[in-house]
């Protein structure tokens, strides 16, 4: 008896020490790190500055002046994407230890999306973050692309 229980232990602590864990930190927590100590009503202006795309190389490309892309955070967990020709709307969240952000997806183009796709998937990371600029990384079809957003004056 005393080997399972020990056998038990050693199991469950093993188990539970993976600290890059998939479950979101409580929205009010997550909003002080990334929007930070805003009212309700206030939110951040992101807009897109370059991409970077590893293939071939690298290459640094610039956001297009005539469709620019915007990131909206909102203190209640809420986040609108839009440019000119596309607008999104969802819940964001970011996970515990910090470094991955996941967006779920509500309203795309005034479509409702069906909710057996509204799984949050923290699939952009965070690089850095500072109070005027934001870059993510997400993977793209040859590597991991850089966002680089800045704040929109």
């Amino acid at each position: 008896m005393r080997y399972a229980a020990i056998f038990f232990m050693i199991f469950f602590l093993i188990v539970s020490c993976h600290d890059k864990s998939a479950k979101a930190m409580r929205r009010s927590k997550a909003a002080s790190l990334m929007v930070g100590k805003k009212q309700q009503s206030d939110s951040i202006v992101w807009q897109l500055h370059q991409t970077y795309d590893p293939y071939n190389g690298g290459q640094y490309y610039p956001a297009d002046s005539l469709n620019p892309q915007f990131l909206v955070l909102k203190p209640d967990g809420t986040f609108r994407e839009y440019d000119t020709l596309n607008q999104s709307q969802g819940r964001w969240l970011i996970n515990r230890s910090r470094d991955r952000i996941a967006k779920v997806y509500i309203l795309q183009n005034r479509i409702e999306v069906p909710e057996d796709r509204q799984v949050p998937e923290f699939r952009y990371q965070i690089l850095t973050h500072t109070p005027d600029s934001l870059q993510l990384s997400i993977q793209g079809r040859h590597g991991m692309l850089r966002l680089t957003y800045l704040i929109k004056k």
